[in-house]
């Protein structure tokens, strides 16, 4: 299975766009390296890598939400919440050395949500930015484009 970001699933932010593109890179990545038979030790450094960068995009994006006064934070946060828990579930199936469970995962779960989220949640606060202008702080895409968290 093949996750690719393309245009129509842009928020509208450039910082955000790009750490959606890296995301859907690295699940491709491990994808192939399971795929291929990889190692546990190419495998563990994706998933290390993937976790240092899901939650440094997490907080990025629910603070520019917070910014926008987007009003379904809450909701969004639970969202995120939600995947982690099941995203730690799914690395706990690598670690007991469920392989194909683990791929079968990689693809259905981890792709697919992602590729959903963005899609659907995601546009949502990109709607709801662009239909209110006035929720646009003084400055924003310079301190939010400075801010971007490095992995």
């Amino acid at each position: 299975m093949r996750f690719k970001w393309s245009k129509k699933i842009s928020v509208g932010d450039v910082t955000i766009d790009k750490q959606h593109k890296r995301l859907l890179d690295e699940i491709l990545v491990l994808s192939l390296l399971l795929e291929r038979g990889q190692s546990g030790n190419h495998i563990e450094e994706t998933l290390g890598f993937l976790d240092r960068y899901i939650s440094g995009h997490f907080t990025y994006e629910e603070g520019y939400m917070e910014t926008h006064h987007y009003p379904l934070l809450d909701a969004h946060k639970e969202m995120h919440r939600q995947f982690a828990v099941e995203y730690e579930a799914m690395k706990r199936e690598f670690a007991m050395g469920d392989t194909l469970a683990f791929q079968e995962k990689v693809n259905h779960f981890l792709g697919q949500w992602w590729v959903n989220h963005i899609s659907h949640a995601d546009q949502n606060y990109h709607e709801y930015i662009d239909a209110h202008p006035t929720s646009h702080p003084e400055g924003e895409p310079e301190r939010y484009h400075d801010t971007i968290q490095k992995a």
